[in-house]
């Protein structure tokens, strides 16, 4: 691979990870649907939280398990 080309890369590359953290940054602090509180510092929180991004709206979404798993129930039930 060119020197060129790579260059390219690696700048489109850096491009689409700042864009990624702009949308990390503008996640909220609190579930989406019941307000749950969100601690960021909180590893498991972290770890067991839903978060969704819809990058053309810019738009990033944040769900606790309870309500993740009472969504996911609720459309298991509208494809029967």
């Amino acid at each position: 691979m060119s020197i060129k080309v790579k260059k390219k890369l690696e700048k489109k590359l850096e491009k689409e990870m700042a864009e990624k953290i702009g949308l990390f940054s503008q996640m909220s602090d609190h579930c989406l649907t019941c307000s749950k509180p969100f601690d960021k510092k909180d590893r498991q929180m972290v770890l067991t939280w839903y978060v969704v991004v819809h990058e053309q709206e810019e738009e990033v979404n944040l769900y606790c398990p309870p309500c993740w798993a009472q969504a996911n129930k609720f459309l298991e039930q509208g494809d029967r």
